[in-house]
């Protein structure tokens, strides 16, 4: 994480949480040793994949620098993935300075996908899933509407333009940490296009007047 936006506190107790959880749900009873040596197993792929989805995030972000012109992005999720779209989403908010909303995906198409216009821009968060098939539908919808669209998964590539593919553990439990890393990579570098500093506040006397530090 290169600005000043961290997301790592927030990772760091996600993650803290969902171990203990596991911990929790095995000395319980209510998981079995098998599922918790695959939750584990996981968890060390999904790390050791990090690095290579690091670079895939930074040469997806230096292909699309158009995403500096955005007047505002909406981010569409479901499931285990969408965890990372409303924090992916309130980073890039703070570090692009325009606003940016997450929805889940059945809420999305009752009434927001009326927003689809030329001037839409979109993320679409698509791991595998039962689900795949309609996400690619609205993507390709939204792609006919004349919008700017992203696409962001895990798995087998959509093939479709303008993905992200990233390598993945295979287990739900890591997919909100792994669909995270292209939000940091759009917030360090699509800021920098953009000319944002993001180590300097935007407003330099609001936390002192709204009393929001310490």
């Amino acid at each position: 994480e290169l600005v000043g936006p961290k997301t790592k506190g927030m990772t760091g107790s996600a993650l803290t949480l969902t171990l203990m959880g596991a911990e929790l749900a095995l000395a319980k009873g209510l998981m079995d040793a098998g599922a918790y040596e695959k939750a584990i197993e996981g968890f060390s792929r999904s790390f050791n994949l990090a690095a290579e989805n690091i670079e895939r995030c930074v040469s997806w972000c230096g292909e699309h620098p158009e995403m500096a012109q955005a007047p505002h992005m909406i981010v569409v999720a479901d499931g285990m993935a969408l965890p990372a779209a409303l924090e992916g989403a309130l980073k890039v908010l703070e570090t692009l300075y325009v606003p940016v909303f997450a929805y889940e995906f059945e809420e999305y198409l009752h009434g927001v996908n009326n927003t689809l216009n030329p001037q839409s821009w979109m993320i679409h968060l698509i791991p595998e899933g039962e689900n795949r098939g309609r996400f690619l539908a609205l993507s390709d919808f939204a792609e006919e509407q004349g919008g700017h669209n992203f696409i962001i998964s895990s798995g087998t590539p959509t093939t479709r333009a303008g993905e992200l593919n990233l390598a993945a553990s295979g287990n739900e439990l890591t997919l909100p940490f792994e669909m995270l890393l292209p939000f940091h990579a759009i917030s360090a570098l699509i800021s920098q296009i953009k000319g944002i500093n993001c180590d300097k506040p935007q407003f330099k006397d609001f936390a002192q007047r709204l009393h929001t530090k310490a």
